[in-house]
């Protein structure tokens, strides 16, 4: 009889049956806790590594080695020990009116640290199809989306899913929540590398700064004050409230005005007014098929660098002010990139993914027509995609 208790636990936590919904198996790092780690997100700091383990990451591909990064979370609608529905926001794979096919999105689970290329836990899936509520760029209405992995994710410390509200649950006002992300440290400035997270405070709707807004399809979250918010490249990810001793998420990154500036906290999808409606669009996806389990070794992933958002390069071009530039600034990440605009053509458009150094940079200025050390002159665009939403920088050389 012991052996046959035994061998029905290990089989339960094995196959994730001891995982629930909003329950992670690390606890959150409380602000007076974080002292000594990255000050980050705007106003927050670098969360325990799996404390938000519905947290993913949505890559959506530009080239074969770009792609626009938002955030995302892991969700469940029916039992199991396991899920394959990321929510996230539509505004994620939207530019120009275009929404980007399934096959060009990718979701990261798992992760926290993208500088250690050994993280055991982290695994990139394959988007099967996504849908999304008739999203409305100039409004900004509707900026949600639900996709459906190829595979979907055994339960472990690393992936389990948030718990959503009931369909127009209210909003816990004045309640003090949670949001996290990979994305700008300051409004204009560089992705962190791991995942930070601050305090957001969902307020009232008189104090949101926004006269038309639709209080059926968003809310605002975090303060007046200024200095915390979430940012470009979080767009997409989950502001979370602790109900009754597990996460619930309330929302979804949709937009704002910068950064953390006073008086423009940050806008959310408003998730339980689209609650009976990702249960039914849930229900019209293709079915995945084949499992993921984060606790297995990973299969071996193709490590590579490439250059995120060069802040600046000095009018005499060579070797020495290009590469110096972007060490002094660190913006050599791995697994992110831009797109470079050619201005002898435009509109054209061309990738560099920097597997070498120095010599692919001289490739990539070859390209460009531009010789270091030669006196050659001339400009550029960078359009960086690191952010979920494209930033462009005008440069001289």
């Amino acid at each position: 009889m012991f052996q046959l208790v035994s061998l029905l636990l290990l089989f339960d936590a094995a196959s994730g049956g001891s995982y629930k919904c909003g329950k992670p198996v690390v606890k959150m790092r409380t602000a007076p806790a974080a002292r000594g780690f990255s000050n980050r997100i705007v106003g927050g700091w670098e969360a325990a590594p799996h404390s938000f383990p519905w947290h993913v990451k949505v890559k959506t591909a530009i080239s074969h080695t770009v792609f626009m990064a938002c955030g995302g979370s892991l969700i469940q609608l029916k039992p199991g020990n396991s899920t394959d529905l990321v929510l996230t926001a539509a505004h994620c794979f939207e530019e120009h009116g275009r929404f980007a096919p399934a096959s060009d999105i990718s979701v990261v689970v798992g992760a926290h640290n993208f500088d250690n290329p050994n993280e055991p836990t982290r695994r990139t899936i394959q988007a099967l199809q996504y849908v999304h509520h008739d999203f409305n760029q100039q409004e900004k209405l509707n900026d949600i989306a639900v996709i459906r992995l190829q595979q979907a994710v055994l339960h472990s410390d690393a992936t389990i899913p948030v718990c959503l509200p009931k369909q127009d649950e209210p909003l816990p006002f004045g309640k003090v929540c949670h949001t996290a992300g990979w994305g700008s440290i300051s409004e204009g400035g560089p992705s962190s590398r791991s995942l930070l997270q601050v305090d957001a405070e969902i307020l009232d709707n008189d104090k949101c700064n926004r006269p038309r807004m639709d209080e059926k399809a968003v809310f605002c979250a975090g303060t007046l004050r200024g200095g915390k918010d979430s940012c470009q490249g979080d767009s997409g990810g989950p502001l979370v409230c602790e109900v009754s001793g597990k996460f619930v998420q309330f929302g979804v990154i949709s937009h704002g005005i910068g950064c953390a500036r006073v008086g423009n906290p940050g806008i959310y999808a408003k998730l339980p007014s689209y609650i009976n409606w990702i249960n039914k669009e849930s229900e019209r996806l293709q079915a995945s098929s084949g499992l993921v389990n984060p606790a297995e070794n990973p299969p071996p992933e193709q490590q590579y660098f490439t250059i995120v958002g060069i802040p600046t390069i000095s009018s005499a071009i060579g070797p020495q002010s290009l590469f110096g530039s972007l060490f002094n600034h660190g913006s050599m990440f791995p697994g992110e990139s831009i797109i470079f605009q050619r201005p002898s053509l435009p509109g054209s458009q061309f990738s560099a993914s920097l597997d070498g150094f120095p010599s692919n940079i001289m490739e990539m200025m070859n390209q460009m027509g531009k010789r270091p050390g030669t006196g050659s002159s001339g400009s550029y665009t960078v359009t960086t995609y690191v952010n979920g939403k494209p930033s462009v920088q005008q440069y001289t050389f």
